[in-house]
């Protein structure tokens, strides 16, 4: 299974196409997590003030936001906009890892991660 840890991100950055990279991203986050299974990155952003934490965290965050940015200018974004649209698509995608999580009822579908890819590509 990919993770978005440093070795999933390189698999998510091999893919060419920005549009498939995008919606696997979504579909990993949507299919893959387990209800109520408890969320390293989720929880680490809890304790923040430490700076070990704060400085791990931070670096998950960057290489992700890095790599929606790119995956954003290769759909024709100019970087400005890439960036922003990046750091939405990066606050939702937490938000849904968080609502996976939480909500044993929550739906886990390709059709919920083919309306979040829909969202998210550019218009």
């Amino acid at each position: 299974m990919r993770t978005h840890g440093e070795g999933g991100l390189a698999e998510f950055a091999a893919i060419a196409d920005p549009v498939r990279r995008l919606r696997e991203l979504l579909t990993i986050v949507v299919e893959s997590v387990q209800p109520l299974a408890p969320s390293v990155h989720l929880s680490l952003l809890g304790d923040r003030n430490d700076p070990r934490v704060r400085d791990a965290v931070g670096e998950v965050n960057q290489a992700r936001l890095e790599l929606l940015a790119r995956t954003y200018r290769e759909l024709g974004l100019p970087p400005d906009r890439a960036t922003s649209r990046a750091r939405v698509a990066y606050a939702a995608i937490l938000g849904l890892l968080h609502l996976a999580q939480t909500d044993p009822d929550a739906p886990r579908s390709a059709a919920l991660a083919d309306e979040a890819t829909a969202i998210f590509l550019p218009s």
